[in-house]
């Protein structure tokens, strides 16, 4: 069992650094004029993109240091390193020259997941309650790819409002590291603890109102991140019942607009804006079904409101994250 003044130190560091890279990539992407529009406020504000590089550089860092220190097996490293370079690039070029849906996904799927099947950094046994284990030698390395392809898509598809995504993700983050230290994971455990770090030094910006917009490159990493969780820890029924409002959301978008499209080339949006700065579900049958657009039915929210009720799916399903873990001791 790893000792918990390690895990605060490991915490704080990547939280400092996660801080000052945020700031360092929000004031890069002033400079360079790389903005978005808050389209959910009246006056418009434009607000800097893509500032969860700082994540990914982060991440590198922090692992860095954990392999150095000994926290950190070589082959995990590289298996973890190599996956979060290759979402990294695939986040950055989408950033950068807006990829088509489908091609987001495939390369994903085709390409991330490698370097882990690579350094077999995973244990081909799936656990789940009441339930020793499904042992599936062959099949598991190829679902290797499609889960880091499911929860990085997923991800990113949960971030309209401003924190949503990080928000949930330090909520989710937060309960796997008290269930994953509570197993005795060690590997797991550093993971985390770096990995809430570097979302929180994030957050702080994105929180609402945000300074910062993450960016694909922010939203696709750290989903895919908590997808090597998963895989590396052991905990791959744990998470699926932690990330349930990214999945949901994901299988409302893609069974409402049938398919896999990129942001640009949904024409009708989820949500309106009102002229009094409150939110409503659209009426048109062609916007997609969102998580959002499910609790606007019938009723006027503000943003925060929106925001506020997402973060409330995060408590429960991470609580529910909990019961699995206490229905599998």
């Amino acid at each position: 069992m790893i000792r918990i003044t390690v895990l605060v130190s490991l915490f704080c560091i990547s939280l400092i650094l996660g801080l000052i890279l945020t700031k360092f990539f929000r004031e890069i992407a002033i400079k360079y004029g790389k903005m978005g529009v808050d389209i959910h406020k009246i006056e418009k504000p434009l607000i800097p993109e893509m500032g969860g590089t700082s994540v990914f550089f982060t991440l590198l860092v922090m692992n860095y240091l954990c392999l150095y220190f000994r926290f950190l097996t070589l082959e995990y490293f590289l298996g973890f390193t190599f996956t979060i370079i290759i979402v990294a690039i695939i986040g950055f070029i989408d950033d950068v020259y807006k990829l088509k849906g489908v091609y987001k996904p495939l390369l994903l799927g085709l390409l991330a997941g490698l370097p882990l099947i690579y350094f077999g950094t995973y244990n081909p046994s799936i656990k789940m309650p009441f339930i020793e284990g499904f042992f599936i030698p062959i099949i598991y390395p190829f679902l290797i790819p499609l889960v880091i392809a499911v929860t990085s898509n997923s991800f990113n598809m949960l971030d309209p409002f401003n924190g949503t995504m990080t928000t949930g993700t330090v909520i989710i983050s937060v309960t796997l590291l008290i269930i994953s230290y509570l197993m005795g994971n060690i590997i797991s455990t550093v993971y985390l603890a770096v990995f809430l770090g570097a979302v929180l030094g994030l957050y702080y910006y994105n929180r609402y109102p945000s300074k910062v917009f993450t960016g694909n490159i922010g939203s696709l990493t750290i989903g895919a991140t908590v997808g090597i969780i998963a895989i590396q820890g052991r905990m791959e029924f744990i998470v699926l019942v932690a990330i349930l409002p990214y999945i949901m959301n994901s299988f409302l978008i893609l069974s409402s607009i049938k398919g896999l499209k990129e942001k640009s080339e949904i024409k009708e949006r989820p949500t309106k804006l009102l002229d009094d700065g409150f939110l409503e579900a659209s009426t048109n049958p062609n916007a997609p079904l969102t998580v959002a657009r499910l609790f606007l039915s019938g009723e006027k929210l503000t943003e925060l409101q929106v925001i506020r009720r997402i973060t409330l799916l995060f408590v429960i399903s991470s609580l529910l994250a909990i019961f699995t873990f206490v229905m599998m001791r």
